[in-house]
């Protein structure tokens, strides 16, 4: 690596700018001014990915998938009720967990979205209810609403 060395350089106009030896950039400038982009991947995360795939050609996801369609255990003859019952607890158990791992993979997430009203403006909903009263017992009685003048 080269040390900073810094040289005042002088142009026509006698204004001095400073320049690092042995870099193409002035100091605060960078060869790449947006960054890295997002989700490049770089040279060692692919070559790990890709010595994990040759070894037996899984990848993390279809061994959640593998996991979560595993069948249901079945009981041997000897085996006691209470240990079968313990391994079943415990094969769902690990296929729920398995398949809440491996959703975000298969299943996008879903937005709350509001369906816009008129002119792109939020729906306003309106309910209006009308209460009637009626006299318990008087079958031919007219309907009371309070408030109104009859």
């Amino acid at each position: 690596m080269l040390p900073e060395t810094l040289h005042v350089v002088n142009n026509s106009k006698q204004t001095a700018s400073v320049q690092r030896v042995g870099a193409p950039f002035s100091v605060g400038r960078s060869g790449n001014p947006k960054g890295r982009p997002k989700g490049a991947v770089n040279k060692l995360t692919q070559a790990v990915k890709e010595r994990l795939l040759a070894k037996d050609g899984e990848t993390p996801l279809e061994c959640l998938l593998a996991l979560m369609r595993a069948p249901e255990p079945v009981r041997g003859p000897k085996e006691s009720l209470s240990s079968y019952n313990a391994r079943l607890k415990l094969w769902y158990h690990y296929r729920f967990e398995a398949a809440k791992a491996a959703a975000p993979y298969v299943h996008p997430r879903l937005q709350a979205v509001e369906p816009p009203g008129k002119d792109g403006k939020p729906t306003v909903m309106e309910h209006r209810f009308n209460i009637v009263f009626v006299k318990p017992g008087a079958k031919d009685a007219q309907p009371q609403t309070p408030g109104l003048l009859q």
